[in-house]
């Protein structure tokens, strides 16, 4: 017996997220839909850690060291039977 499934279009994840900016910190809000894992890049190309410019975490807050323009992107993976992906990119300006 073969069993099979497929993910619908409801069922695939869509990445989103707003942010707010304190100073030098920005907290990162998520509004995806149907993502149970979450991948942020932080784009602080000064840090040669992954670990300091990345994160897992739903709706993390991030704090930068110097002030500019960063390309910030969220991944989201639903990992149902078929493991689908989406991205969101977002210009985030840090004074």
């Amino acid at each position: 017996m073969l069993i099979t499934s497929a993910c619908t279009k409801e069922d695939l994840p869509v990445a989103d997220f707003t942010f707010t900016v304190s100073g030098k910190t920005v907290q990162f809000t998520d509004a995806s839909t149907n993502a149970k894992t979450y991948y942020w890049d932080f784009a602080n190309g000064t840090s040669i850690k992954l670990e300091d410019r990345v994160s897992d975490k739903q709706s993390p807050s991030y704090t930068y060291a110097a002030s500019g323009t960063y390309s910030v992107v969220l991944k989201v993976l639903n990992l149902d039977v078929t493991t689908q992906a989406s991205y969101k990119t977002a210009t985030v300006i840090v004074p």
